[in-house]
This record gives C-alpha cells, sequence and structure tokens, in this order.
C-alpha cells in the first residue's frame, strides 16, 4: 500500500481560498472607490444642474416681460 499525503491538497485548497477572497476584497474596494467618485460627480452635476435651471427661468422671465409689451 503507498501512502498518501493528504496536507498539499488541503495546503492548495486553503491558498486558493485566499486567493480567490483577496481577489474578491480587491474589486469591493473598485468598485466602492467607483461608487465615491461617481457620487462626487453626480453632486458636481447636480449643482450645474441648479444652476443652468435658473439661467433657464431668468430666460423665461425676460421673455415673458418681451412678450407683455
Amino acid at each position: 500500500m503507498i501512502a498518501v499525503h493528504q496536507g498539499t491538497g488541503v495546503e492548495f485548497s486553503a491558498i486558493y481560498r485566499r486567493l480567490v477572497i483577496n481577489q474578491l476584497i480587491r474589486r469591493v474596494e473598485f468598485l466602492e472607490a467607483e461608487k465615491y467618485e461617481l457620487a462626487a460627480e453626480n453632486k458636481m452635476l447636480a449643482a450645474e444642474n441648479a444652476k443652468l435651471r435658473s439661467e433657464v427661468a431668468q430666460q423665461a422671465k425676460q421673455i415673458a416681460n418681451l412678450k407683455v409689451v
């Protein structure tokens, strides 16, 4: 009977699981950073949108005043 060493497979399995876990952690960190970047961009675009809406409202008032005269 030949003795079979079971430790190598177990060690490999643990190493592989750790590798997969590390890859998942890096992916989550990347997505988290991307989420914050997109939130900052969204905030900037919301401010620009508010500014443009204000300009449109002012122009609408000016047009309304021109029609009255």
